[in-house]
This record gives C-alpha cells, sequence and structure tokens, in this order.
C-alpha cells in the first residue's frame, strides 16, 4: 500500500507526529499517577489509570513483545525473531493512539496506518500455517519468491511493502518524541520544531517538493500550542510522569526501528523511491538518479515544478 503518499493519505504519518504534540486527547478523567488510591500495576509500574491510555497501553504492550528480542548492539535490537501477529497488534497500538486525537484527518490517517497492518494480515491468513511465524520468515518468504525489484523496489501491495511504511510512520513519531524529550520546560514552541524537524529526518528524503509543501503547511498549522498544553493532552499525570513514559516509549521502539532498517538493507527491501502528489517516480530511485522533480516522471504525469 503506497501509505502516506497520496494527496488523500499525505497525513497518515503526519498524524503520528500529533501524538507528541496535541491537546485534544479525549480519556475520561484520570487520578494523577502515585495519588491515594490509585493501583499500581505490578508488571510495569504505571498506574492502573495510566496504563488504560492509548499512551499507556502503547508502553505496555511494547515492553510485553520486546522483552524477549535480541539485541545486536547496544542501538539495535535484532526484529528477525519477532512474532509477527503480536508485533502487528503492538503495531494497531499507534493506531489507537491516533483515533483518540479526533477530527477526520486523524481518523483518515489512522485508517491508512491500519490498513496497512490488516493487509500483512490478510497476506499470513492465505499463506501456509508457520510460514509467517515471524518478521525474519515474511522477509525470507518473499525474498524466495522474487516477487520484489532490483535495488529496493518493493512489489505493491506486499508484505514486506506493508512494514516498510509501518516502520516510517512509527519512526516519525518516535523521533519527534526523542526531540521533544530535549526541550527545556518554557520552550513553548517546542512541539512545532520537533514535528517539523522530525519530518525533514524521517519523510523529507522521499518527497518531492508538493508534497514538502502540503506537510510544512501542515505541521505550521497544526502543531501550533506550548508544550505545556500539548504534555497536558496525554492524560499521562504530570509532566514529568508523561515525558518519562514517552522517553521509555522511545528507548523501547528506536532500537527496534534501527534494527528494522538494518535488515530490510540486508534484504534490499529499502524502497526509496521518491513522492510526488501523483505518485511514485518511475525511474530509478529518488535517492540514486531517480525522476527529478518537474523534470519528468512522476507516476505517468509530470510533477510541477
Amino acid at each position: 500500500m503506497r501509505a502516506m503518499f497520496t494527496t488523500s493519505a499525505v497525513l497518515n504519518a503526519l498524524s503520528l507526529l500529533l501524538i507528541m504534540s496535541t491537546g485534544v486527547v479525549r480519556c475520561s478523567s484520570l487520578p494523577a499517577p502515585g495519588t491515594p488510591g490509585t493501583p499500581v500495576m505490578p508488571s510495569t509500574g504505571l498506574p492502573a489509570s495510566t496504563s488504560r491510555s492509548p499512551l499507556g497501553a502503547l508502553y505496555e504492550d511494547s515492553q510485553a513483545l520486546l522483552r524477549n528480542a535480541l539485541p545486536m548492539t547496544d542501538s539495535i535490537q535484532d526484529p528477525s525473531t519477532l512474532p509477527t501477529i503480536p508485533f502487528l497488534e503492538v503495531c494497531r497500538d499507534f493506531v489507537s493512539v491516533q483515533r483518540v486525537l479526533g477530527g477526520p484527518a486523524m481518523a483518515k490517517s489512522a485508517d491508512e496506518l491500519e490498513q496497512n497492518i490488516r493487509l500483512c494480515e490478510e497476506f499470513i491468513r492465505c499463506e501456509e500455517e508457520g510460514t509467517c511465524e515471524t518478521l525474519g520468515d515474511i522477509f525470507e518468504l518473499e525474498k524466495q519468491r522474487g516477487i520484489h525489484g532490483r535495488g529496493g523496489i518493493l512489489c505493491d501491495p506486499s508484505m514486506a511493502c506493508s512494514i516498510l511504511w509501518i516502520r516510517r510512520s512509527i519512526a516519525i513519531q518516535i523521533t519527534g518524541i526523542s526531540i521533544l524529550l530535549k526541550s527545556s520546560q518554557n520552550d513553548g514552541g517546542a512541539p512545532k520544531r520537533a514535528a517539523m524537524d522530525a519530518y525533514r529526518q524521517e519523510l523529507m528524503p522521499y518527497h518531492y517538493r508538493g508534497l514538502r509543501v502540503v506537510w510544512t503547511l501542515g505541521i505550521q498549522a497544526t502543531c501550533n500550542k506550548p508544550r505545556k498544553q500539548y504534555l497536558e493532552g496525554f492524560k499521562s499525570g504530570t509532566e514529568a510522569e508523561t515525558l518519562s513514559l514517552m522517553r521509555s516509549i522511545a528507548d523501547l521502539w528506536q532500537p527496534l526501528i534501527n534494527g528494522l532498517m538494518v535488515m530490510q538493507a540486508a534484504y534490499d527491501f529499502e524502497d526509496d523511491r521518491k513522492w510526488g502528489l501523483r505518485g511514485a517516480s518511475t525511474g530509478d530511485h529518488g535517492g540514486h538518479g531517480g525522476v527529478e522533480e518537474g523534470k519528468g516522471e512522476v507516476g505517468g504525469e509530470v510533477e510541477e515544478a
């Protein structure tokens, strides 16, 4: 699935950025963690009320998924042995967080992320039992079948293509959170800068100018609340407790994202074609002499300069 790169889908990953930068999380009023009468979950140390919030549930499920994952280095987690279905279920937690943000744009982007997850699940159901137990099984299966092109150009739809965009959707969120965590308490403009910096790092390299303009305007229009208000919107306790929970999520996911990048590159599954408003470049990769904006064909049409 071509997630995040059509006009209707452009907010897919953008809305993930808003997980760390919105003040409209619609949760019931929750007691602050650590207050009297607030039970603590023994498995994670989170207050029960916080663990039921989308952010808390994401942390708990991520911790359970990665508990037995094998580290390759201090900064890289080996994803090849991760069980596929639990992995996709945790990815769906990111969708749940998106849905509480509200609004039609958020609902649409959540639908598209979920569609990538659903595509993987549908492919798995069509395969012989036991052939897609782990992420490594999936990559090996599609590599052996030879369904993907040379130079990382992926068959679409496919499990590898969906996992690539799931990873990038999560990566832009984790990068934005990590940048926000470095901001000072009085830095009111930190959410907008974190969102923009995360976009530049994770998605801008795959965009022609038209999509870059759309994303930049979208970030400026939506990531404009002060830092304190954004953090309060998570309903995850005090500011310090919210930041601690975000840091824990980032610490869990960044090594896995790094590991997925390593594994996808090893299988030649890192499709780095550039995308414009009308689709993907039809030539080589955007980073390897692909069609330039305004100078060639993009999705069968000339991208506007």
